[in-house]
């Protein structure tokens, strides 16, 4: 029996209330029909709720107050703002709540969800404007068994408890199949690539019949199929009681071993296997030596070819660890009564369950909801880890297991288990497109690494390996690759920017100083933007660019076997005009400007906008900081006659090995900054 508060009452829907009336669906029989239209992306058309609670972060005394004296929907709220909600400082949260009636089954409009809107403000700034707040939205899933009604109010079936469900089952086989059949994307194994071990994982029928595998050229003419898996170690403590293959317990692993002996994930991956009867697997905990430096490298250098050619690759966003499966599922739901005032024979009650945040897309647009695994696969452990980054793009096609719900993905579509039909971005779901097209691999692979950056890593110094397989098919060689960017468009890649707001006051300058110049702690040069964790993008145009430097070219050293993989130094030499910064460097106080906005002046005129990887004091000194200019393009200002030539380059400091500079920034110059380069004479310039 569910309990409210008399505050959460208001989700006891009254049918009357809202204007509804008797209604006869495709189908026949008694539905409800209500006075609303289509919800849009804004919401107009959902149902709001009398429900208003302002509470206070943390803690929220008020919410956790009616959670302990019994109100279960208070609890689930809760639970779902712990999980979900991104919190700084001390917050005043105003919570609002609305139904949402749209799309559901049979594409009739039904009770579908729930959403809570938290508008969030800085306590002490909400107590001078109490209109200042920025806003997050969580949505809850509204389902129901079989029975009236679910009929009445058109609820979506309940979640499945299994995700291998038989219509689940289903749909994948009808997918795998047409995809092979019809997909032009479908790749044959011409070249009978096979890993180097693989998992047999035998019928399962005696609980045995688990072992690893030699591959070797009898096995590679017949390419059997095999499935690859990516998922998540995760924490530290977790990823050393990982079941891994190490020099050590390599000869048992051959030997064979039990199903139950596995780690959790690795179960639920094999028993996906054998249900879609696929003799073999690929996990990298037990296919590679984890003890074992030099194998480890070797087999790291194959992964292109290791999840390319995998009939499909298992994705996990709906688990955070190896100790955690991902096929089970238990939501975090309450049954809330519902009673028709239109027909009062009509009672049973509806889950409201939690879906997590929620964001606008075309789709709610429509009125189709999303889940929360469609709608912010994002927020997932799987999604924020680099290595996964690589192995779901490189697959041809992958099944993501989602909390709530399970997808197939290749790259003609997404297909969820409710039938929904979507499509993502190319890199999204599958490499496909020619790649000798160099301005489309060009803004492909910059867009890529531009999302892959953010994520984690357990060692940084991953960073440049966790990406190799994505290196290894952009159709250039070794010699063409500098930790990240490329030497046909090496001017251009140089022009990449930190995001300001990824800068925070944490960020100190003579700790970055330090970092670049520690060499066990070395990721990459600091003149490529995999020198640490950080979101960034490119401020210039491939397309529409001039080179203003006389050359410029890259080296660097490989710290093992892989040559897309890591390195332990590298330099960039470059023929152009470097300049000292003209002044401190001060925010723009003018009416309009934005906050982050930092410029150098001359005579009084804005010379260059400047971002340092620091946090920068208010004026921050420009002593030993230096611009040089990479490359420049027109741009019509609104009041120019004329097109302006705007110079965009990078900002450097002396380290402190003599005639060597770190890359601390980048600039662009502003409508009379060109000029300051013009008067100037080309030099040499050793960058690390």
């Amino acid at each position: 029996m569910t309990h409210l508060c008399e505050r959460c009452k208001v989700l006891e829907l009254n049918d009357q209330r809202l204007g509804g009336r008797k209604t006869l669906n495709d189908e026949g029989k008694e539905s409800l029909e209500l006075p609303f239209d289509q919800p849009d992306i804004d919401g107009e058309g959902n149902i709001p709720l009398d429900y208003q609670l302002t509470d206070i972060f943390p803690g929220f005394p008020k919410l956790t107050t009616t959670s302990q004296t019994g109100c279960d929907f208070c609890r689930l709220l809760k639970c779902a703002i712990d999980d979900f909600v991104e919190f700084e400082g001390e917050q005043v949260v105003d919570i609002s709540m609305e139904y949402r009636w749209s799309q559901s089954r049979n594409e009739e409009l039904g009770l579908t969800g729930l959403f809570v809107t938290l508008k969030l403000a800085d306590q002490a700034v909400a107590l001078q404007y109490p209109t200042s707040n920025r806003q997050q939205s969580l949505r809850f899933i509204i389902d129901g068994e079989p029975g009236e009604c679910s009929q009445w109010l058109n609820l979506r079936p309940p979640l499945i408890a299994h995700a291998l469900h038989p219509d689940n089952l289903t749909m994948i086989q009808e997918e795998l199949n047409n995809c092979q059949q019809d997909h032009e994307h479908h790749l044959s194994n011409t070249a009978r690539f096979l890993p180097t071990r693989l998992i047999e994982i035998g019928s399962g029928d005696s609980g045995a019949g688990l072992r690893l595998i030699l591959t070797d050229s009898r096995m590679r003419r017949k390419a059997p199929q095999y499935i690859a898996l990516s998922y998540c170690w995760g924490s530290r403590s977790d990823a050393e009681t990982q079941f891994k293959t190490e020099r050590g317990t390599l000869a048992d692993r051959i030997a064979g071993f039990s199903f139950d002996s596995m780690t959790s994930v690795m179960r639920d991956a094999v028993t996906v296997a054998r249900a879609l009867s696929i003799p073999y697997i690929w996990i990298d905990a037990l296919c590679i030596i984890q003890d074992d430096g030099v194998d480890w490298q070797r087999e790291s250098m194959t992964m292109a070819d290791v999840y390319r050619q995998a009939h499909i690759t298992i994705c996990t966003p709906g688990s955070s660890s190896c100790h955690q499966g991902f096929l089970e599922r238990k939501p975090k739901s309450i049954a809330i009564p519902f009673k028709s005032h239109i027909n009062p024979e009509i009672t049973g009650s509806y889950n409201v369950r939690v879906g997590g945040r929620t964001i606008a897309s075309n789709s709610i647009a429509e009125g189709v909801d999303l889940t929360y695994d469609e709608l912010y696969h994002g927020r997932s452990s799987w999604s924020q880890r680099a290595w996964t980054f690589q192995e779901g793009v490189l697959s041809t096609r992958t099944l993501h297991f989602g909390s709530f719900e399970l997808s197939y993905q290749c790259s003609s579509h997404i297909k969820s288990e409710s039938g929904l039909i979507s499509y993502g971005t190319e890199f999204e779901i599958g490499i496909s497109h020619d790649l000798a097209n160099a301005p489309a691999r060009h803004a492909m692979w910059n867009e890529m690494m531009s999302q892959y950056m953010p994520r984690h890593l357990t060692h940084e110094t991953d960073r440049l390996p966790a990406i190799s397989g994505l290196a290894r098919i952009m159709d250039h060689g070794p010699k063409d690759y500098y930790a990240g960017l490329w030497r046909q468009s090496l001017v251009v890649d140089l022009c990449w920017i930190r995001y300001a707001d990824d800068i925070s006051p944490t960020d100190i300058k003579d700790e970055l100083l330090r970092r670049l110049e520690n060499k066990q702690l070395y990721v990459a040069p600091s003149w490529s933007w995999a020198v640490r964790r950080q979101n960034f993008e490119h401020w210039i145009d491939i397309n529409d660019y001039r080179d203003e430097t006389r050359s410029v070219s890259a080296e660097t050293t490989l710290y093992g076997l892989d040559p897309f993989g890591r390195v332990k130094d590298g330099l960039l030499t470059v023929r152009g005009i470097v300049v000292p910064l003209p002044s401190d460097i001060v925010r723009d106080s003018s009416s309009g400007s934005l906050p982050d906005n930092r410029y150098v002046y001359e005579k009084g005129r804005q010379i260059a906008q400047v971002r340092l990887y620091w946090w920068m004091e208010d004026p921050e000194t420009g002593a030993d900081l230096s611009m040089l200019l990479l490359t420049s393009y027109l741009y019509a200002f609104d009041t120019a006659r004329r097109r302006v030539r705007m110079g965009i380059g990078i900002i450097l400091h002396p380290s402190k090995t003599s005639g060597r500079y770190f890359r601390v920034g980048a600039f662009r110059t502003e409508r009379y900054g060109f000029g300051l380069f013009q008067r100037s004479s080309y030099q040499t310039v050793r960058i690390i």
